[in-house]
């Protein structure tokens, strides 16, 4: 759905104080409570609006509360976002009011959703349809999951490929507290799987992630040994210069991605290479050259007092 459409049902649908009021249990939902005193200015959007538009998840939040307290459903929705309305239906009229593919492929998708079972797929599913240029069709043939399974758990639990432009909202779902987490050691060891499936995806191609995610290797693992060889180069000087200028090349002198690119470093300039060549991967800050050639140093210095038991 869109952010119009999100902001109209937003201001109908029951908010969380109401749903625990009616139907008691906690609620652990997002709310807006002013700091106190008057509010010097107003917000472009109604507090309701932001609480919704940050859950992915908001076409089922909507339809399931809209039925709950006997609302009618307050638009017309286009496209693909029909399935919340179909949602509503059988919610309130009961399942038997869809027809049996609409009914079977909600009930599916809710499983996908909510089943501690179909925990692996929903993960799978979330990376593919995060792909820039994923499309619900494209998941489904490379999933073998039923379109209108899919679609409608795209539209209902995981809505990202609507508000795909909106570039801080894609961000919020994979890097919430920015790229600096995978900076730190043991970063992969203690990220959960599906997190870090999620940020593959949000950076690399479709066949990539379907590939992490166990799928058959694709024709992108035949390329040329040079080709990969490049490209891996070029990425391991890429995040390493990033780590330098964000200030973190004295984070942890044994940090993988630094010892590996002073490696590669080092062992090209024995090779006779010049990295300084835009034509050869990329081109490295002067600095980073030198606080990684300090940092070598220093470390073969202390390499050499501890062989000789100084």
């Amino acid at each position: 759905m869109n952010s119009f459409q999100i902001n109209r049902l937003a201001q109908i649908v029951p908010s969380a104080t109401d749903v625990a009021r009616r139907f008691g249990g906690q609620i652990d939902e997002g709310g807006f409570i002013p700091a106190g005193g008057e509010m010097l200015f107003t917000l472009p959007h109604s507090p309701q609006f932001y609480a919704a538009y940050e859950r992915p998840d908001f076409g089922w939040i909507a339809a399931s509360r809209l039925a709950a307290f006997h609302l009618d459903f307050p638009l017309q929705l286009t496209g693909n976002d029909h399935w919340v309305f179909k949602a509503w239906a059988a919610l309130r009229f009961g399942i038997h009011h869809l027809s049996e593919e609409d009914g079977r492929a909600l009930q599916h998708a809710w499983a996908l959703a909510y089943s501690p079972k179909c925990l692996s797929r929903k993960q799978v599913l979330q990376a593919l349809l995060l792909n820039e240029g994923s499309t619900c069709e494209r998941v489904a043939a490379a999933t073998a999951v039923p379109l209108p399974v899919v679609t409608a758990f795209e539209v209902l639990f995981f809505d990202v490929i609507s508000r795909r432009d909106d570039l801080l909202f894609i961000r919020n779902l994979v890097y919430p507290q920015s790229r600096f987490t995978e900076m730190t050691e043991g970063y992969s060891a203690r990220t959960d799987a599906s997190v870090l499936l999620n940020r593959a995806a949000y950076q690399s191609d479709f066949d990539t992630t379907l590939f992490l995610a166990g799928f058959r290797p694709k024709d992108f693992l035949d390329n040329a040994a040079e080709v990969c060889s490049s490209q891996f180069q070029r990425s391991l000087l890429q995040v390493g210069a990033v780590m330098a200028n964000s200030g973190m090349l004295w984070f942890d002198r044994q940090h993988a991605t630094l010892a590996a690119t002073r490696g590669f470093i080092q062992a090209s300039k024995l090779a006779g290479e010049d990295l300084g060549d835009e034509d050869n991967f990329i081109s490295l800050s002067q600095a980073f050259r030198q606080e990684l050639g300090r940092v070598s140093a220093e470390m073969e210095n202390e390499a050499r007092v501890k062989a000789f038991g100084g």
